[in-house]
């Protein structure tokens, strides 16, 4: 959560890696724990902004998630988390051939598709090794995941760069031995420049640059073999974890991060407070007690609603009770007569259907005991 202002005297309140894309401003990061199926939250704490994401074993890269992993084996912490992209890992990745990972495809579907459409995710289980300080080593259980769906996305993202990186290439070599591609070494910083914009693709050209200045010769021809494995590499990823999980129950469960981050956005979305001046740490920490208090509630209105079979998010739920209103009719006597506005068929059947109160309840003044 950012803020806008100097706050010389609040420690938790600093300068680090925005997600509101607001690098100007100094912000605090939240610790939070949500449940996994509802994603109610039950327990958060404000901590510095500049704190980095240290503590999760599953965002990349690799350094300093090793000794949280065995932490969390230590300690019999339950996690389940993709494991960040490092070469250790990579052999256990790619021990299973393309071909057998797509005997294995898993019954997970996303809300979109349909039960009788193809399998868009396969899985099989295996173990990989981490070793963490003083030889310490833990054997979590690792999910080989593979996702159609992504993999297209990452072909098709690799021949647009292999495309633009050829074109660049060809460009060179028009110009080969004119002007200042005479000199080597400019021709050469050429190669070297396409090469860097095109990291992600240049292993798959091989590059033949020979000759003097004046008399430079440069071919080049996509690499045949390191192409076949880049597409067996595509969309691939390492789902880990130290409980004993089947294959579905690990897709399943990490699917459900989808609905939390969900909820997280409503903060900064339909929960988001309007701009208000804020004097010290305390009122800083309060104001963020608050959301949180909101999407508590936000979050168990989802809730009750999907048990009572009304399946949408809490924010379209609240948009539909932006209409009601009451009417004040007041007489020459002095009299006021209030009334509610007729509800919609959407309101009343989602009033009944919670057992929530008659509106008509909020006209009276309640005393609280």
């Amino acid at each position: 959560m950012y803020f806008e202002g100097v706050y010389d005297d609040a420690d938790l309140l600093d300068y680090g890696y925005s997600r509101d894309k607001k690098s100007e401003c100094k912000q605090v990061n939240l610790r939070l724990n949500i449940t996994d199926e509802d994603g109610i939250p039950l327990a958060f704490k404000v901590i510095n902004g500049s704190t980095a994401d240290r503590s999760t074993p599953s965002v990349p890269p690799c350094n300093g998630r090793r000794d949280v992993i065995i932490q969390y084996h230590q300690q019999n912490i339950g996690y389940l988390g993709l494991l960040p992209a490092c070469n250790e890992y990579e052999q256990v990745l790619m021990s299973i051939p393309l071909s057998q990972l797509k005997k294995h495809p898993l019954k997970y579907r996303p809300k979109k598709q349909k039960e009788d459409e193809p399998a868009i995710y396969y899985g099989v289980l295996s173990k990989v090794i981490v070793s963490g300080k003083n030889a310490v080593t833990v054997e979590p259980q690792v999910l080989i995941l593979y996702s159609t769906n992504k993999a297209k996305l990452d072909a098709d993202k690799r021949t647009t760069l292999l495309g633009r990186y050829l074109e660049s290439l060809e460009k060179i070599a028009r110009q080969i031995n004119l002007r200042k591609y005479k000199k080597k070494a400019y021709t050469q910083s050429q190669i070297d420049k396409a090469g860097s914009k095109y990291v992600s693709v240049r292993h798959l050209v091989d590059i033949q640059f020979n000759g003097t200045d004046g008399q430079l010769t440069l071919s080049y021809n996509v690499n045949a073999e390191e192409l076949e494995l880049a597409k067996e590499r595509d969309e691939r990823y390492l789902l880990a974890t130290n409980r004993p999980l089947s294959e579905e129950e690990m897709l399943s469960h990490f699917k459900r991060q989808d609905k939390i981050e969900k909820h997280i956005h409503a903060i900064k979305g339909p929960i988001r407070i309007r701009p208000m001046f804020l004097h010290n740490q305390e009122r800083l920490e309060s104001l963020v007690f608050i959301c949180m208090v909101a999407l508590l509630v936000y979050s168990i209105l989802e809730m009750v609603s999907k048990r009572a079979n009304i399946v949408m998010t809490g924010e379209n739920i609240l948009k539909q009770f932006q209409t009601p209103v009451v009417v004040y009719t007041i007489f020459k006597d002095g009299s006021i007569w209030k009334q509610v506005a007729p509800l919609t068929v959407f309101q009343s059947k989602f009033i009944q259907s919670l057992d929530f109160p008659d509106p008509v309840i909020y006209l009276s003044r309640i005393k609280l005991e």
